[in-house]
């Protein structure tokens, strides 16, 4: 089984680099897939919008295309809060930058029923010119 969300678009490339953050995570430490997100145009620097709901798509800064790596509708045993489902907000990091490359952490339980059966989702921004990895979504789905 692919261990890829079925609603993303988007291309992958495994995370082979050691990541530490705040010692929490290296590569398949746990039964999950780790991915650099790669637009279909091949670019690799993203703008992050995120919603209460919760949503998490993210947009091409060269192409603007735009990909869905998290919604909790998309999952059958997750619940959301219907009322906020779309309402978008851009994410800008503390020192104001808005463009990052990103890695996506969907984690799976040991014996997953469907490609949409995920219990956890991770997104990680590296800012570009300082490589340094930041957690901003951790959401349980379950």
């Amino acid at each position: 089984m692919k261990k890829i969300p079925s609603h993303y678009t988007g291309r992958t490339r495994p995370v082979r680099e050691s990541i530490t953050i705040y010692g929490k995570y290296s590569p398949y430490r746990l039964d999950s897939t780790f991915s650099h997100i790669i637009c279909n145009c091949g670019n690799n620097l993203f703008t992050v919008f995120l919603s209460d709901y919760p949503e998490v798509k993210c947009a091409c800064s060269e192409c603007g295309e735009e990909i869905l790596m998290y919604d909790v509708s998309c999952y059958p045993d997750a619940e959301g809060c219907e009322p906020d489902k779309g309402k978008f907000s851009k994410w800008v990091s503390d020192p104001g930058k808005d463009r990052f490359e990103l890695i996506a952490i969907w984690i799976y339980p040991d014996y997953p029923d469907h490609q949409d059966d995920i219990d956890w989702f991770v997104l990680i921004t590296i800012d570009p010119d300082t490589r340094e990895y930041t957690e901003i979504i951790n959401y349980q789905t379950l």
